[in-house]
């Protein structure tokens, strides 16, 4: 049995799926509201109250704790934030069915030869998969205090970069949630999603392009972004790159009312350089979509949507 065959059954098995059963539940009784809080102490009361004593009153962080990823493979992460329990509890990134179908749409798709970036990386989960499907991988981690787990956690061949990917080379602002984990380089970002960034903090961090990037380094065939509202800064500073190269891309969407027109931003550029867009379904097969994506999340969640181009 080799590491994909591997990976798909240890993602397809029992105990898996309940894990993933209760990331569901937490996953659509997350947000705000006082009767969203109630059902979360309710029906996922140790998630929720090692959540509240992680997050909200500071108790039982940790600079590292071991945490088993689902095939198996134990990293170390620092438990400080919702992101950083997720992966401790589920071995999973988020837990979301958006990212439960990004995995196994990469499961059933990677080979050895393909060479991943994984943009947007946050603790290295889909970094850590990719490697053990392909050969070379590049992350890219603007926010510092993470990229260094992720570089004490990856394969001495995988290239960890300390930079957000943007549309020019140079420096930036970073917005920082102490809660949730995530960060953006845009402020907009940040208003439309204020119960995420209600706590943020921003720090200055350099940025790269793809176009630069991919001058020095191998290129990409697959490019997993998620960066937060950023995605159309990504493909503009690699237009150079993806109109004269076809990877393929997985790009997170977000729902109409979540700040879905900043998402379709990037799917219009895009489409403008040749790609075509195309659904995941739950078993990771995809069939094409046109039209607004942003209508394929929920209203106020999110999805991954994979791009295409003949080459």
């Amino acid at each position: 049995m080799n590491n994909q065959q591997k990976i798909q059954s240890a993602l397809e098995s029992a105990a898996m799926q309940r894990k993933l059963l209760k990331a569901g539940l937490v996953e659509r009784l997350s947000g705000g509201g006082l009767a969203k809080k109630i059902k979360r102490l309710l029906r996922t009361p140790d998630i929720y109250l090692a959540y509240l004593l992680l997050v909200k009153l500071r108790w039982y962080r940790r600079a590292s704790v071991s945490a088993k990823l689902f095939w198996g493979r134990s990293i170390h992460i620092p438990l400080q934030d919702y992101d950083s329990l997720m992966l401790l509890k589920f071995g999973f990134a988020g837990g979301t069915s958006a990212e439960l179908k990004l995995a196994r749409y990469m499961v059933r798709t990677l080979s050895e030869s393909d060479v991943v970036y994984d943009i947007g990386a946050n603790y290295g989960f889909y970094t850590y998969l990719a490697e053990e499907l392909c050969t070379q991988v590049h992350a890219f981690e603007p926010m510092p205090t993470i990229a260094e787990v992720i570089e004490k956690n990856c394969r001495p061949s995988t290239v960890v970069t300390k930079a957000a990917v943007a549309e020019k080379a140079g420096t930036t602002t970073l917005f920082m949630s102490e809660s949730s984990g995530l960060s953006t380089i845009t402020e907009t970002a940040t208003s439309i999603h204020s119960y995420t960034y209600h706590d943020s903090k921003h720090i200055t961090v350099p940025t790269v392009t793809l176009d630069t990037y991919t001058a020095t380094h191998t290129a990409p065939t697959f490019l997993k972004i998620d960066v937060e509202g950023a995605e159309e800064l990504v493909v503009k500073g690699g237009v150079r790159f993806f109109t004269e190269h076809a990877p393929t891309i997985a790009l997170e969407i977000w729902g109409a009312k979540n700040g879905g027109e900043i998402s379709m931003r990037a799917v219009t550029l895009l489409r403008s350089l040749g790609y075509t867009s195309w659904r995941i379904h739950d078993n990771g097969t995809i069939a094409q979509v046109e039209g607004d994506l942003s209508v394929l999340p929920p209203p106020y969640g999110v999805d991954n949507v994979i791009f295409t181009k003949s080459r």
